[in-house]
């Protein structure tokens, strides 16, 4: 492993740059292209035509599914180029921000499983109230981790490049909180109106937007 001094004075073998961090950013990048590849498998099985039926009948008839497709690719896709942005700015990693980053791979690895759920869940059944609260509380965690590693890169300037060693803006910084706390409430509210908080994601994608940051970081 690369061992380097970091600009904040700490030096030694809980500091690693170089090649080794390069395979951790592609590590990192290839757990996540697998497992927004999984979401799909729900779909691919569906294959069996009744007698007369047309493809858009089927789809109608498993909408739920595709849905809980497009919408948690489209949200897999938002929380990585929020993690992305994140590890571009970096140059080095320490055993916290390791275990960090894997936390969060895990999640990423365990949303389409929930995702799955959803996707043969009767939106207006009580019964089924609590796999939506799961999927959410799952999503909640994911931003949680990339807050926590961005936060972490933020109190330890050393492992980031030079050009990424700025504080980050008020409205940056809170953007994981705001979108971990969005996301809990879309699973609170599906406890009580499943059907008003299947319109509550797209929110998420205002949150998105509205927190977009002035500034970042990048890698050469």
């Amino acid at each position: 492993m690369d061992v380097e001094a970091g600009a904040g004075g700490r030096t030694g073998p809980d500091v690693v740059s170089g090649r080794s961090f390069d395979r951790l950013v592609g590590f990192t990048d290839a757990v996540v292209a697998i497992a927004i590849t999984v979401l799909v498998l729900p779909l691919v099985g569906l294959t069996d035509l009744d007698p007369g039926q047309s493809v858009w009948g089927l789809i109608g008839e498993h909408s739920s599914q595709v849905v809980a497709f497009f919408m948690t690719f489209c949200v897999m896709a938002l929380l990585w180029s929020v993690h992305n942005r994140v590890l571009n700015g970096a140059r080095a990693f320490d055993p916290l921000l390791f275990w960090l980053n894997i936390g969060w791979l895990v999640l990423m690895v365990l949303l389409p499983w929930p995702a799955a759920l959803v996707g043969q869940s009767d939106l207006d059944s009580r019964s089924d109230s609590g796999v939506f609260l799961f999927y959410w509380v799952t999503m909640a965690a994911i931003s949680t981790f990339s807050t926590a590693i961005a936060w972490h890169l933020e109190r330890h300037p050393e492992l980031l490049h030079a050009d990424a060693r700025t504080t980050y803006s008020g409205r940056d910084r809170w953007r994981g909180p705001v979108f971990a706390a969005y996301s809990l409430l879309i699973g609170l509210v599906s406890l009580v109106s499943p059907s008003v908080a299947a319109y509550m994601p797209f929110g998420l994608f205002a949150i998105g937007f509205l927190f977009t940051p002035a500034r970042s970081g990048h890698r050469d």
